[in-house]
């Protein structure tokens, strides 16, 4: 559970997740398994952006728009900087990572937001995303076809005589 403890008891422990949810935790499962604290000595906190992009991308070029996008940001922190990473090639797009730092936990979902906003915006301002829908192609009737691929035996060609 993600959230804030809200008090502690001496049986269990109640945490007010992000969606307003109250959650009774026994004090046992703290003693049983790690604890993740992510504001105990800094109240910073850290957002991941993973990005695909197409294979002809300029990686310098997608590097410097995640940077200067992520810096423009005010609530995004300067130290530590925000961290661009060019992660793996893929069949179908270069992977990016951006990792940015705001100095409150609960500026995590408005920063996300906002980048998100203004990476779609500047991707499709260089023409690295094409905002048009993707063409779609439907097949039908493929149950025929694969009982017209079972008559023929799979053979690649169809007027070939029976084989005895």
């Amino acid at each position: 559970h993600e959230g804030f403890v809200r008090r502690i008891n001496i049986r269990a422990t109640e945490i007010e997740t992000f969606q307003r949810t109250s959650v009774i935790v026994p004090n046992s499962v703290f003693l049983q398994n790690p604890v993740i604290n992510r504001t105990y000595s800094d109240t910073s906190s850290r957002i991941d952006i993973p990005l695909t992009v197409g294979l002809g991308t300029d990686v310098a070029k997608m590097e410097g728009i995640l940077r200067e996008t992520a810096l423009a940001h005010s609530r995004v922190l300067r130290v530590p900087m925000p961290i661009v990473r060019f992660v793996r090639v893929t069949p179908t797009g270069l992977d990016f990572e951006l990792f940015v730092f705001v100095a409150r936990l609960e500026d995590r979902t408005v920063v996300a937001n906002d980048l998100n906003r203004a990476l779609l915006a500047r991707l499709i301002e260089e023409k690295i995303v094409d905002p048009r829908p993707a063409a779609e192609f439907r097949l039908r009737d493929l149950d025929m076809i694969a009982d017209a691929l079972r008559r023929d035996g799979g053979r690649d060609d169809a007027a070939a005589p029976p084989q005895r």
